[in-house]
């Protein structure tokens, strides 16, 4: 991703309720970023993001009406779990079944909230830089479950 503060994200066209999602993520090059999972996602303006950052810190946001508030905590949370540096694979598994929002991050929970605003929509995969531009992030083995 080639611009500073940049959030760029990808949804295959697709109406679920509650649904789980799993991908494995990585930091291929570059400074550090953020990889997040993406549910109830109505349009650009109104979905819930669950991810974590690439050095380290995780959290569960949603944008309604293009406001983003952080849900849970109210700054990101800090984790040892999370594989931090360049080629390192986290596993994130995110659990959007009614008004519950779970995101696990290699097989353990790191947040659990609850939040009604959004009952159904589409899942996508996320990517963000900070104030520096050029990270690439990487995805695989994207599943998505109907629990």
């Amino acid at each position: 991703m080639q611009e500073v503060n940049y959030y760029t994200w990808a949804n295959p066209g697709k109406t679920f309720g509650d649904v789980r999602v799993e991908v494995d993520a990585w930091k291929a090059d570059g400074p550090d970023g953020d990889a997040a999972i993406l549910c109830r996602y109505q349009d650009e303006s109104n979905f819930y993001l669950l991810g974590i950052t690439t050095d380290g810190y995780y959290g569960i946001t949603k944008l309604k009406d293009g406001e983003d508030t952080l849900l849970g905590s109210d700054v990101l949370e800090s984790s040892s779990l999370i594989k931090t540096g360049a080629g390192e694979t986290n596993h994130l598994r995110v659990d959007c079944v009614g008004d519950h929002l779970t995101l696990y991050v290699n097989g353990q929970v790191l947040a659990d909230v609850t939040d009604a605003d959004f009952t159904n929509g589409d899942v996508g995969l996320a990517g963000g830089t900070y104030d520096v531009a050029g990270s690439d992030m990487r995805f695989d083995n994207f599943v998505v479950y109907r629990p």
